[in-house]
């Protein structure tokens, strides 16, 4: 693929982890079935765009631009979305494995997360107010200095958070999922 400007384009099954990666600007493209392991996409950017059942793991988005993008069904482990533009970080996840990835200070006010693992995944100082986290898995997830504001955890699992160093005002929680913010007190909850 060469570099340049894609409008309305569809990319399916396109394997850019074996490619020389140019920066390219892609607004309301579709990526479906894409495989972008390991691949540098430092400086892409993504407006309106889409993404279905692509494998990201590993991919280097340093200064990459993510506006109003939602991902589906994709697969992203290792993703340091703490070295993307910041400026304008609009994301959407729906069913994603994002394992071991960082969102550290990010904002991600009112983003998607719903039905998406999240194991080991640095949340530090980020700002999650009125997220969507329901049915997440966030085993061993991190959260410190972390905004929580109105976020919904109903039907998540493996979440410990510590109400003392997270901001939780709202946040609403499953009966179940007391035991998460309990943790480092050693209780027994049943």
């Amino acid at each position: 693929m060469s570099e340049g400007y894609y409008k309305n384009a569809t990319f399916e099954g396109i394997d850019f982890s074996s490619k020389e990666s140019p920066s390219g600007e892609f607004e309301g493209c579709s990526f479906i079935r894409c495989k972008l392991v390991k691949a540098d996409l430092g400086g892409w950017e993504f407006n309106n765009c889409r993404f279905e059942d692509c494998d990201l793991s590993n991919a280097r988005v340093v200064k990459t631009t993510f506006n109003q993008v939602k991902f589906k069904g994709c697969k992203m482990l290792g993703i340091h979305f703490d070295l993307v533009n910041a400026f304008v970080f609009t994301v959407g996840f729906e069913d994603c494995v994002l394992n071991f990835t960082s969102f550290y200070k990010r904002v991600l006010k009112e983003v998607s997360l719903a039905a998406c693992q999240l194991v080991e995944v640095d949340f530090t100082e980020a700002d999650l107010g009125g997220a969507d986290l329901r049915r997440a898995v966030l085993t061993g997830a991190k959260f410190e200095q972390t905004r929580l504001e109105k976020t919904d955890f109903r039907e998540a699992v493996g979440f410990n958070i510590d109400p003392a160093v997270n901001y939780l005002y709202k946040a609403k929680f499953s009966a179940s999922g007391l035991a998460g913010l309990l943790a480092k007190y050693d209780l027994e909850v049943e």
